[in-house]
């Protein structure tokens, strides 16, 4: 009976990690990565920046000026003040004062509405002070070079999209960073394949919150920021409305940084159980069925490892072996893009098991009904 379990499961992962690799849409691969240069576009609609900063004392001084100095000629710069219990406010109007030629607002953010989300009130209230034609939706922690508003105007242009995003590339410097931020986009790369979001005749549809550019038109049209106030995946919310009104298009960008530290398996813990369970809509038919399929195509190939010599289980540690083989060749690309060392390809089987782990974390923070707390925010999880 185990013998044909095991059996069976090795067969599943491999025909997992193959179906992966042989897929059209290539969602592992980075084909969809912005080039690095600036694209200067044919007109330049006035954009405004809103970006919601709550406790940011810390990466403001590095990141704001980046958004100040970007080369793009007509735009206004709005920061809301989300209730911070730090120096973000008179950090942002100091840093705004060294660009007196720019056009700065600084919005002190109202109480946290009844059905909103933090991070989507203060984008409304940014919003109602907006007047460009185009907005761009920004973290606090992402850092610009100087030409990326010019040319993420010029792509929408070539691309005819009504709204632009990109995921910035994140920061591996700690062990855990390394170990786990790759797999975080691998996954999300996973679930939301680029090239079929970028389709305009594909239904698929996500964003990266950290850097959205939107043609207002088309935010108004959804009925603007309050159709996602309560979503806590809100970029995917919003790309997924947005899709139905016209084409979107999703990047990945090597230049675009985001510099927010994850130092801890806790801090990452946090980010991802934060949402995790919302990610399968609350459903325990879902989580079971995402516990199988990950046992089966993580844990397998690495017990496979561990059943060489076994006469009985030569073919489990042979298919797990070449399982183990796929896996690792379709997660190279990530690993690669973060210009990391091979070896880290071989952690994915524990890092998948260690994202699981989150998944499950945040389904029973949601079933005993404990909060979530992010920026000395809580939330339901």
């Amino acid at each position: 009976m185990l013998l044909t379990i095991l059996s069976f499961s090795a067969i599943l992962s491999a025909l997992m990690w193959l179906g992966l690799l042989l897929h059209p849409d290539q969602p592992h691969n980075y084909k969809q990565d912005l080039p690095d240069v600036e694209k200067t576009p044919q007109k330049t609609p006035f954009v405004s920046v809103v970006i919601p900063a709550r406790n940011e004392e810390e990466i403001l001084p590095q990141t704001l000026p980046s958004i100040f100095q970007q080369s793009y000629p007509c735009m206004e710069i709005i920061l809301v003040d989300d209730h911070s219990s730090d120096q973000t406010a008179q950090i942002a109007q100091t840093i705004g004062k060294n660009y007196p030629e720019k056009n700065f607002h600084l919005v002190k953010g109202k109480p946290l509405a009844k059905g909103w989300a933090g991070k989507m009130w203060a984008l409304h209230q940014g919003l109602d002070q907006a007047k460009g034609e185009w907005i761009l939706l920004t973290d606090a922690d992402i850092l610009y070079p100087s030409y990326m508003l010019s040319s993420l105007i010029r792509t929408t242009e070539e691309q005819n999209n009504r709204m632009i995003s990109v995921m910035a590339r994140l920061r591996t410097k700690s062990f855990w960073e390394r170990l786990l931020i790759p797999a975080f986009v691998y996954f999300f790369k996973v679930l939301y394949p680029f090239r079929a979001i970028n389709s305009p005749h594909r239904k698929t549809a996500g964003a990266a919150g950290g850097c959205i550019l939107v043609e207002r038109k088309a935010l108004d049209q959804i009925g603007g920021i309050a159709a996602i106030g309560e979503e806590l995946i809100d970029d995917v919310s919003l790309g997924k409305k947005l899709k139905k009104v016209g084409s979107i298009s999703l990047w990945t960008s090597q230049s675009l940084l985001s510099i927010r530290p994850y130092n801890s398996l806790s801090s990452i813990w946090q980010m991802v159980s934060r949402s995790a369970f919302t990610q399968l809509k609350y459903s325990y038919t879902l989580l079971l069925i995402c516990c199988i399929l990950m046992v089966s195509a993580f844990l397998i190939p690495l017990g496979s490892l561990f059943l060489w010599g076994n006469e009985e289980y030569f073919r489990v540690a042979l298919v797990g072996t070449i399982s183990y083989s796929f896996l690792s060749l379709s997660y190279w690309p990530s690993v690669h893009y973060f210009r990391l060392p091979f070896i880290y390809v071989l952690f994915l089987p524990l890092i998948g098991i260690l994202y699981l782990a989150m998944t499950i974390d945040s389904a029973w923070k949601y079933t005993f009904g404990v909060k979530a707390s992010w920026k000395g925010r809580d939330y339901k999880t």
